[in-house]
């Protein structure tokens, strides 16, 4: 089999900051970095410092140095938070190892960006995937928008997220006479969409609920602009702002929610809404990325990113409606039982790896 045993060369993983920070794009890289250190195929794991996607120059220099001092046999996979950078930097990245390139979504498709800046993104990074000899991605979605860019459909490989599957809360303890409980799992940054989801709620005071943002500070000023928007309208004790949190202590809190919502602009495959589906919550998110592709419609409810005033009505009929929340919630269960443990996705990572390089 592809990507096992002693006699195979190793892949190195570099990735932009350190691997426990706690999203989902570094969740994905920790669990291939022990996927390849389990195989015995781990080569350097380059944990990289700097504000990516915008290192300054010294950080930028640092890598540059790290990366050369990398034997020449087997793979560098690089995560697409640096690669772009990496590749703007000339001699950062060494001509051997082969080059692969780790895409969990294009940085060009960011939400806040001028028409202009993000075209300029784009077309460095596809400038960058261009060196690599080819590209694993987290979604079919995030495939296609490849092609879309010109990428050759043979040089890509789709490695969906893995999913440790948990023991859901039978449906009857998920209620009790507190509020209803609303989780949304991102980090604060304008993709996530956080702004839409406080509006939404904004119009839904007559009803009891409350609201958990569990997600580290990307964004200082969009953090700064939901705080505000909490206090000016009148949510202040209804939103807890969380921070980032712990594997366990999220599981608690996928445990004691109600209904899961990520009003994402976009997503590259949006590992929280697998890990909801997991713990049998309804999901109500966007229809935005690979988002469709990960939620079927039974397990919830998709709407416009942005559009509030749908979204507050899609709330209050989840909010108003046990059975429906029940119904949702079953679906998503089902849903996430059929997705891949993390032991057979670092598997399916390994093979693709093998494979870009093997066809170069």
């Amino acid at each position: 089999m592809i990507g096992t045993g002693p006699d195979r060369p190793p892949i190195h993983l570099v990735v932009p900051g350190p691997i426990d920070t706690l999203t989902g794009g570094f969740i994905y890289d920790r669990h291939m970095a022990g996927a390849l250190r389990q195989a015995g195929r781990l080569g350097d794991l380059i944990c990289l410092e700097g504000a990516y996607p915008h290192p300054d120059p010294g950080h930028l220099q640092a890598a540059a140095l790290r990366l050369a001092g990398l034997c020449g046999r087997g793979a560098l996979v690089i995560d697409g938070l640096a690669l772009t950078a990496l590749s703007g930097h000339d001699g950062a990245i060494p001509g051997d190892p082969v080059l692969v390139a780790l895409i969990h979504h294009l940085l060009g498709d960011e939400t806040g960006l001028t028409p202009e800046g993000a075209s300029a993104l784009l077309d460095a990074e596809r400038r960058a995937i261009e060196r690599a000899a080819g590209c694993i991605v987290t979604s079919p979605s995030t495939a296609r928008r490849l092609a879309s860019l010109g990428q050759c459909s043979d040089r890509i490989r789709v490695v969906i997220p893995g999913l440790d599957q948990p023991v859901a809360k039978p449906p009857q303890d998920r209620r009790s006479d507190q509020p209803l409980r609303l989780l949304c799992v991102a980090s604060l940054s304008p993709r996530k969409g956080q702004d839409t989801l406080l509006t939404a709620l904004a119009r839904l005071l007559d009803l009891d609920w409350c609201l958990e943002l569990v997600g580290g500070v990307r964004d200082r000023d969009f953090a700064a602009k939901l705080h505000d928007m909490t206090t000016r309208l009148g949510l202040s004790d209804r939103v807890r702002f969380c921070g980032e949190v712990s594997a366990e202590q999220r599981d608690e809190q996928y445990r004691a929610a109600d209904i899961f919502v990520l009003p994402s602009h976009h997503e590259g495959f949006g590992m929280a809404l697998s890990e909801a589906m997991a713990h049998g919550l309804p999901i109500i998110s966007t229809l935005a990325g690979a988002i469709p592709e990960t939620v079927p419609q039974d397990a919830g409810a998709l709407h416009v990113p942005g559009d509030a005033a749908t979204l507050a009505a899609i709330l209050r009929r989840f909010l108003s409606d046990a059975a429906a929340r029940q119904r949702a919630g079953i679906a998503a269960r089902t849903t996430a039982r059929a997705l891949p443990s993390w032991p057979v996705a670092g598997q399916a990572f390994i093979e693709a790896v093998d494979a870009l390089v093997e066809a170069r």
